[in-house]
């Protein structure tokens, strides 16, 4: 059913009509600045996060290779260890990191 005011007093109609949509505006304006401080935290986690372990990673990676020299059967385990949960952690945090942005869809 629909309120008598707004059939009544068009005047009112409108000034009501002029608040409802102000008060939406400003959650609008609300929801995007929270939107863009949330891209803010996401991309500084993102590098905090991702450039020191990708760097772990890469010089893990030289490291079994052998480019600083050979490696003893237990160093190799041990690093492969490191290696494993450095990348472990590494798909953790893409995890983490990249769900905003699946749950806001295309586009934010």
């Amino acid at each position: 059913m629909i309120d008598s005011t707004f059939t009544s007093d068009p005047t009112a109609t409108v000034a009501i009509l002029a608040r409802l949509l102000e008060a939406q505006r400003l959650e609008n304006d609300l929801l995007d600045d929270q939107n863009q401080r949330m891209s803010g935290l996401l991309a500084k986690l993102s590098h905090q996060l991702r450039g020191p372990l990708s760097t772990v990673i890469g010089f893990g990676e030289l490291v079994l290779e052998e480019k600083a020299g050979p490696l003893t059967t237990t160093q190799r385990d041990y690093l492969d260890d490191v290696m494993a949960s450095a990348r472990r952690l590494h798909g953790i945090i893409d995890h983490l990191l990249d769900q905003p942005a699946l749950d806001t869809g295309p586009g934010g």
